[in-house]
Parts: C-alpha cells; sequence; structure tokens
C-alpha cells in the first residue's frame, strides 16, 4: 500500500504504488548519509537479461557539501557456475550509471560497495538483475540494493 511510513528509529519510508520503490531517509533532508534503498526483499530472476528488481527517484542537488556516493549491493546466484550481475540504471537517460555494474559467484551472499558519481539533478534510477544463464531452475537473488550519499566533512 503506498504511502509514508515513520520507523522507529527516526527514519521515514515511502512506498509507491509500482511495488518497486521504497526510499528511506532521515526527516530532514541534510542528514548524512542519506541512503535510498532500491530493493528490499528477495527479488529473483533467471533470466539472462536484464530485469528491473527496484526503482526509486534521486536527486543530490538538494544536498549540500556531498563527497561522495555509493552504490551497494546484497546479492547471490543459485550456483557457481552461473554468475549473478546487479547493475544501477538511469531510466531518465536511458543509460547505466558508469562503474555500477556488480557480478557474483557466490552462492552464501555476496555485499559489494562501490563509489559512482550521479548528475547533480533529479532522476529516476532502477536496479536491474540478471542470471548468465539459460537454465531456467538456476536463480540469482538481490536482497537489498542502495544508494548513499556521504556528506563532506567540513572544517
Amino acid at each position: 500500500m503506498a504511502g509514508l511510513y515513520q520507523e522507529s528509529s527516526g527514519n521515514v519510508s515511502y512506498i509507491n504504488n509500482d511495488g518497486y520503490s521504497i526510499i528511506v531517509g532521515k526527516n530532514s533532508a541534510t542528514s548524512y548519509p542519506q541512503t535510498t534503498v532500491l530493493v528490499s526483499g528477495n527479488p529473483s530472476t533467471s533470466i539472462a537479461t536484464y530485469t528491473k528488481i527496484g526503482k526509486a527517484s534521486i536527486d543530490p542537488s538538494l544536498f549540500t557539501t556531498v563527497d561522495s556516493i555509493t552504490f551497494e549491493a546484497w546479492f547471490e546466484t543459485s550456483s557457481i557456475a552461473n554468475a549473478a550481475s546487479v547493475r544501477l540504471f538511469n531510466y531518465t537517460d536511458n543509460v547505466t550509471v558508469t562503474d555500477a555494474t556488480l557480478t557474483t559467484v557466490s552462492t552464501t551472499g555476496s555485499h559489494q560497495t562501490v563509489t559512482i558519481t550521479l548528475p547533480s539533478s533529479n532522476k529516476e534510477y532502477e536496479v536491474h538483475l540478471k542470471l548468465d544463464s539459460s537454465d531456467p531452475s538456476q536463480l540469482a537473488v538481490c536482497h537489498r540494493a542502495t544508494v548513499t550519499i556521504y556528506k563532506k566533512e567540513l572544517g
């Protein structure tokens, strides 16, 4: 169900009607680090082409003194013979975010983080998942994917 939810931690979550987007942030738009959760749960695929599993709007221009931005994913494959790949895709501009494709052959879960650069304006982003296999009994699973904006330390 779409709506705004206040968590006991003070975070605010928004769930869109599309069933994909979960945006988590502090009460103030200037709180750091600012994390946007694009995937939560256990979406999976057995398809060898990228499949959308999450979506959110991110606007780095809302934040001052940005030091870095990271893309982070927790994901796995059902067989070491078949690599699972997760990528951050800029839906607005129809391009994969540079250096934001992560790959694993771990069957017990892989947690990977990469520093990325995003345009300094509001864009729609998707998380895509694929499995390098044509065997429909095999799966790639993404447990969580986030984009986090970190603040420069002033002083």
